[in-house]
């Protein structure tokens, strides 16, 4: 069996009094009240002595509200059978109203997807060149990368890279040969690095990697795997040019992950290593001494 439960507030939908001058069913626009004072606002129904039944509505175990009513000489089971189906009626228009206010707030979000959507496509995130990150692209989701890294209390490595002799390429070449290289370049470091790396192309020729669970140890294995790929691939193909590749690389950790600081500090990593290939004897003796060291500093 339900228990009612008297609400603190109740509002009154229609009233009939078949006494009344009118003797028809009016709805009420809106007249709220508290049951605990009165179950039914004064001055609804003519005054005259009556014996009323108060009957809670529910369908299930869900109470809808309740029926003052008058009863008349018909079996208790007619008003049984009429209460039931009221509860129905009530429940199945509060369904239909719930639906239509749920249509509502779902057209709303997709107006709201679509909208966002058609932001992002005016800051897109990727490089038209090369199908890697651009800057904003590789900033966003490079962040993103350094904070999953953290709080896995793992470190990792923000990695500058410049391409050599680009100008050259573009002067001797002509600039479609420099777009070739610079794809084909952002093609050799997307497959040297893992899926779960960042890789972008923030510039003409420069290109930013952000990964997590390495070292500046690991920078020398990634020097050695690049220039196994190109390599191999200028082996196999008939290019004019031959395509190499600077990199300055630095640890992030606790103390130190501002993404846009850690860039400013392997960039000028990375032109130490530029400077050092300008004198191949010097670049020679400081790789046989182990690149690497002269990054830690």
């Amino acid at each position: 069996g339900e228990v009612f439960n008297l609400p603190s507030s109740a509002k009154l939908v229609f009233v009939y009094d078949y006494e009344s001058t009118e003797a028809e069913c009016k709805l009420i626009e809106q007249i709220v009240f508290d049951p605990s004072h009165q179950m039914l606002p004064e001055g609804l129904l003519s005054n005259r002595w009556r014996v009323q039944v108060i009957k809670p509505l529910f369908f299930c175990a869900f109470q809808l509200g309740y029926v003052i009513y008058e009863p008349g000489n018909m079996s208790s089971l007619i008003y049984n059978t009429f209460f039931t189906q009221l509860s129905t009626i009530i429940n199945s228009a509060q369904i239909l109203s719930e639906s239509e206010k749920a249509k509502k707030r779902l057209s709303f979000m997709l107006n709201r997807i679509a909208a966002t959507n058609g932001e992002l496509s005016n800051l897109t995130t990727t490089d038209e060149l090369t199908g890697l990150y651009n800057r904003r692209g590789l900033l966003t989701v490079g962040k993103q990368v350094i904070e999953l890294a953290l709080m896995q209390k793992k470190n990792g490595m923000v990695i500058f890279a410049d391409m050599d002799g680009l100008k050259i390429i573009n002067d001797t070449y002509g600039h479609d040969a420099g777009d070739t290289a610079i794809k084909l370049m952002g093609k050799f470091l997307r497959s040297s690095f893992r899926d779960m790396d960042v890789v972008g192309r923030v510039g003409g020729d420069e290109f930013v990697i952000v990964a997590s669970s390495i070292n500046l140890d690991f920078l020398s294995t990634i020097r050695d795997r690049l220039e196994k790929i190109i390599t191999e691939y200028q082996k196999n193909n008939d290019l004019p040019f031959r395509l190499s590749i600077s990199m300055g690389g630095v640890e992030f950790s606790e103390e130190q992950h501002d993404l846009e600081l850690l860039l400013s500090f392997a960039d000028k990593l990375l032109y130490e290593e530029k400077s050092l290939k300008r004198n191949s004897r010097t670049y020679q003796e400081k790789q046989k001494d182990g690149g690497a060291s002269s990054l830690r500093k």
